[in-house]
């Protein structure tokens, strides 16, 4: 069973939330840490500390709507980086299913009405002709 400690009176998060949320917005990349800005400042009362370092906001003191924009912020970016990912990944199986692998055709080809090829080719990513071709015979 999991204690739940609030913070403050201004926000019901635990100390655990809030660090999964520091922790979150800490591992993005700089674009979705400024869109983290944008939610922050919509809000007035929120106070943002900035040095040479970056910029500080004590979470502890932030009001539950802003906490819980945040959180639905982080939901989506992780959503979405879930999706772009399987989708790379689907990209990397058809190209390595499709196009990486060598097809040898042994058969006769046809390649138009006059021209007919009778030795192997082996079709790779650089299309290349695996054996040299003397038996190009006209019909």
């Amino acid at each position: 069973m999991e204690v739940t400690v609030s913070t403050n009176e201004i926000n019901n998060y635990s100390v655990s939330e809030l660090n999964y949320l520091r922790e979150s917005i800490e591992n993005m990349n700089k674009f979705n840490q400024v869109g983290i800005l944008r939610i922050m400042y919509k809000f007035k009362d929120v106070t943002l500390n900035e040095n040479k370092y970056g910029i500080h906001i004590n979470l502890s003191e932030l009001r539950k709507e802003v906490l819980d924009e945040m959180s639905m912020f982080i939901k989506y970016v992780n959503t979405q980086e879930s999706n772009l990912n399987s989708i790379e990944q689907q990209k990397d199986d058809y190209r390595n299913t499709f196009f990486n692998k060598d097809i040898t055709l042994s058969k006769d080809i046809t390649l138009s009405k006059d021209i007919t090829l009778s030795k192997d080719i082996t079709l790779s990513k650089d299309i290349t002709l695996s054996k040299d071709i003397k038996d190009i015979t006209k019909k």
